[in-house]
């Protein structure tokens, strides 16, 4: 004998307002994340600006500043067109650009790998604790953080 539960039933009102709380919430905790990402990778480059040559070095900064700006742009952009009719839209686009920065900074290692491996520790630091902070400024939408 089989028991068949019914499927829950949510109201898509409720259900949107859940989305659109869960936009407004990522769209304003972006820019901070954004800002101190900048701090990081200003900070790391000149803990490996002696050990790694300067144009790799300064090739890797330039597009993680280029990808910031990027995800910049999509926030002011979400921010300031009307998402609340489609915050999934809004999320997906703020998750994309996490996407990138996140494969930016994992590029970092490889870059250092190719001249350095004596960094590693520094490295691990460093990106443990991105990945502490893109987990603790996302809880609102868990695929922002993931993505990173």
């Amino acid at each position: 004998m089989t028991t068949e539960f019914p499927s829950p039933r949510v109201d898509e009102n409720i259900g949107r307002q859940v989305r659109r709380d869960q936009a407004q919430t990522t769209i304003r905790s972006v820019v901070p994340a954004l800002c101190s990402n900048l701090v990081v990778a200003g900070i790391t480059t000149l803990i490996l600006w002696r050990q790694v040559p300067t144009a790799l070095l300064l090739s890797w900064l330039c597009v993680l500043v280029l990808v910031t700006a990027g995800r910049y742009l999509i926030v002011r952009h979400v921010r300031d067109a009307a998402f609340e009719d489609r915050p999934e839209d809004a999320l997906r686009r703020i998750s994309v650009g996490a996407f990138f920065a996140g494969m930016t900074w994992a590029a970092l290692p490889i870059i250092c790998d190719l001249v350095l491996a004596r960094q590693s520790g520094m490295l691990l630091f460093v990106f443990s604790g991105l990945a502490a902070g893109a987990v603790a400024i996302g809880p609102s939408h868990s695929s922002t953080s993931l993505a990173f």
